[in-house]
């Protein structure tokens, strides 16, 4: 249950991050370049509900980069780490022995 000075708290938060809140209203990652010349990783919950993996692997086999993978980690939502806290480490570990 929220009280009346949650409600306070939380337009003082919007007042603070009102450019952040438009720039991500704003931001449409298929208008940025393709072209990388870093290694690029994305490690992606299969249950993420906040940034589908479908989506992101569309994006991902459109991009070029020197070295690229993407890890889909099964059972795993927005916060990977944390749901699958192993699996979501043994991929930075392969990220880490491969660079």
């Amino acid at each position: 249950m929220f009280k009346l000075s949650d409600i306070f708290a939380f337009i003082e938060m919007d007042k603070a991050n009102k450019e952040l809140i438009e720039f991500w209203g704003e931001f449409n990652i298929r208008s940025e370049l393709e072209e990388y010349k870093v290694p690029i990783y994305y490690i992606l919950g299969e249950n993420d509900w906040q940034t589908p993996h479908v989506l992101a692997e569309k994006y991902f086999k459109s991009i070029n980069s020197p070295d690229k993978k993407l890890y889909l980690i099964p059972n795993a939502g927005h916060m990977t780490m944390v749901d699958q806290h192993k699996l979501f480490f043994e991929s930075l570990l392969e990220i880490n022995l491969n660079n």
